[in-house]
């Protein structure tokens, strides 16, 4: 779960919940004490470590978006161990703006935990306004010099 709980992947997801039903299938595994665990994805806790100052996750703005995910996190929970999915994409949707809104707000202070979703925030935040350039401004690039063989 830490996977899917950090990268939004759904398939890190499916895997898990796969591998729970292999364990509850399995008599061997039964018999030798062990039970499948619950699913119990932790994306706000992930989200609440990735602010440079833990302090930072205490902020009304933050508070505000963290609980929302957290609703929607629990929701999730409940309906996966009851071996319901649809709740999945909304949550991924959810987590997603919540990311980029963190980042939006928060810039270096807030490193997000997914790889994948640090190119979303990476692509909203090099938004820039176009430059006028005057066309005697612009320099053609240097062509490179051959190389002389050697004799």
């Amino acid at each position: 779960m830490e996977d899917f709980s950090s990268s939004l992947n759904p398939n890190h997801l499916y895997q898990a919940i796969f591998l729970q039903g292999e364990i509850t299938s399995s008599n061997d595994l039964s018999k030798a004490g062990f039970k499948a665990p619950n699913v119990n994805i932790h994306t706000v806790d992930s989200f609440k470590k990735a602010f440079t100052f833990p302090q930072i996750a205490l902020n009304e703005y933050a508070q505000d978006q963290l609980t929302t995910l957290k609703e929607k996190e629990e929701m999730l929970n409940k309906d996966l161990n009851l071996g319901n999915k649809g709740g999945l994409d909304s949550f991924v949707e959810l987590a997603k703006l919540t990311s980029n809104n963190l980042k939006k707000k928060y810039g270096d202070q807030w490193i997000n935990p997914n790889q994948e979703l640090a190119k979303d925030d990476t692509a909203v935040a090099d938004v820039v306004e176009p430059v006028a350039v005057k066309k005697e401004e612009i320099v053609a690039p240097a062509t490179p010099e051959p190389k002389q063989k050697a004799p």
